[in-house]
């Protein structure tokens, strides 16, 4: 959809929350298989040796989380200043994954949220500098 106008701008604008809700996603499930589990889903076969280790996953998969939520909000609100934290973030993770785990392991879903992430990235700066 191109953005020449008031309202496909606002639609793009308030489509970058489906990355905000991506976040979620990845981190809830990260975060259930370290409480259910007792593991990390990026090491394998690793168990916690203590309660402070599994709490400080607790709490670094959790933090993103709220964050997310908190950026849904802002950009539910019209307050899009948000939105180039969020689309850098969100390439930086998945070019990380694509250079850990190569062309397997959603490679291509990697490659749509980049492309997303920059089409929301655009979509600001249309709405910022035009």
């Amino acid at each position: 959809m191109p953005i020449d106008t008031k309202e496909n701008l606002q639609s793009a604008l308030q489509s970058s929350k489906a990355l905000c809700y991506l976040l979620i996603i990845g981190y809830s499930i990260s975060l259930i298989f370290v409480t259910i589990f007792n593991a990390d889903l990026y090491s394998p076969g690793v168990q916690f040796q203590d309660g402070t280790e599994k709490f400080f996953y607790i709490i670094l998969y959790a933090a993103p989380i709220c964050l997310s939520y908190y950026l849904i909000q802002r950009i539910k609100s019209g307050k899009y200043n948000s939105i180039p934290f969020l689309s850098i973030w969100l390439l930086l993770e998945m070019l990380a994954k694509i250079s850990n785990y190569g062309l397997r392991a959603g490679f291509f879903v990697s490659l749509l949220i980049i492309v997303f992430s920059i089409s929301c990235l655009r979509a600001w700066y249309k709405y910022k500098f035009n």
